[in-house]
């Protein structure tokens, strides 16, 4: 009886110091390379993006131009697994905060942002 008691004690304790294994983690679905025109919906302004997006939600080379102003910048952020976004376009040095929700509408990605210069705006992409 006491070597069943042990060997059951054993097993138990055995059982729960599993591997860990590996945990999957799904990728960012709004992943890939991503060109389009934005447009505000306060001023007469309007341009190009492009956004790739890695797997972990991160734009770390994206850029923004704006069409009537004859600018280019470049574009940082993270987009979350729920479309939620906040980006900084960086215009030589001149920085904007930019946040807002995509979703996907058929093949496209379609937004809404507001910026740090109180406007908003809206875009649409398709994957490059």
């Amino acid at each position: 009886m006491k070597y069943f008691v042990k060997c059951f004690f054993s097993l138990i304790i055995l059982t729960g110091c599993g591997g860990g294994g590996t945990t999957f983690i799904q990728p960012n679905p709004f992943a890939g390379n991503w060109g389009g025109t934005w447009w505000s919906t306060k001023y007469p302004q309007g341009g190009f993006l492009y956004v790739p997006i890695n797997n972990n939600g991160n734009c770390t080379n994206g850029t923004i131009t704006n069409s009537q102003l004859a600018i280019q910048g470049s574009l940082t952020g993270k987009i979350e697994t729920n479309g939620d976004f906040v980006a900084t376009a960086d215009y030589s040095g001149v920085k904007i905060t930019l946040a807002g929700k995509m979703a996907f509408e058929g093949n496209n990605l379609t937004g809404s942002f507001y910026s740090s210069e109180n406007d908003s705006g809206a875009f649409v992409l398709s994957e490059q």
